[in-house]
């Protein structure tokens, strides 16, 4: 039978077939590129399409390529998946690697110019969801002390709660961020403010307070018990 066209195998192969042949050519990498996929996620998409977007020769070629094609497609959605699940993940739980016991040693420097050293003890309760964190932080030298209780939530990486210092009987409210293990946080009650920055990495983890009152810094680093 003489055909009146060539047939679909012996079509000259040029950009256009590529992506009539197969939905997933190089217009699908360049919107691949565009998209918020990562890095090694698009390096897979490229490599996965120029082994499919060539011209089939056969019926068992077709075949291939339309598995070649859910594969990728599948490649690309476990992509996406990475890439909102982890950061949600990380998000849901703030105080993560906090709960538990740590000890450590520190430096007061008083509005005097004193400076003292600390040995410091503190605790961490984290909720079921670890979203609320309870903090006692007790701290003594020769001649100074505090027990510092802090009670505060998280929220889109925002932080809030109240604060109370037992040996002086003063109390107040505190708002932050939280981040990654660092916590930056405005201390504030009647007649006294103080910032606090809390950073944990691993086991160590280190606390500075500052302010204008008779405590001018604090300065602790402690690791896990």
């Amino acid at each position: 039978m003489v055909r009146s066209h060539p047939a679909w195998w012996e079509q000259p192969t040029t950009q256009a077939s590529w992506r009539t042949w197969f939905p997933v050519g190089f217009a699908h990498v360049r919107s691949a590129s565009r998209s918020t996929l990562g890095p090694t996620a698009l390096f897979v998409v490229i490599v996965v399409s120029c082994l499919c977007c060539n011209r089939p020769h056969s019926w068992k070629d077709l075949a291939m390529k339309i598995a070649c094609s859910w594969s990728l497609r599948s490649l690309a959605l476990a992509g996406l998946a990475a890439m909102y699940c982890v950061p949600s993940f990380a998000q849901s739980a703030p105080f993560a690697g906090l709960a538990g016991a740590w000890t450590g040693s520190g430096t007061i420097s008083l509005s005097d110019g004193s400076r003292e050293r600390l040995r410091c003890r503190a605790s961490y309760r984290v909720n079921d969801h670890e979203s609320g964190l309870q903090q006692t932080l007790r701290c003594a030298g020769d001649s100074y002390r505090f027990e510092l209780s802090t009670d505060v939530v998280s929220q889109g990486g925002r932080i809030s709660g109240t604060w109370s210092e037992s040996s002086r009987n003063i109390a107040g409210s505190i708002e932050g961020r939280v981040s990654g293990g660092h916590i930056v946080a405005a201390v504030g009650a009647p007649g006294f403010s103080a910032s606090l920055s809390l950073t944990t990495q691993g086991n160590r983890q280190s606390i500075s307070i500052a302010s204008q009152g008779d405590i001018r810094n604090v300065s602790i680093s402690m690791v896990r018990s």
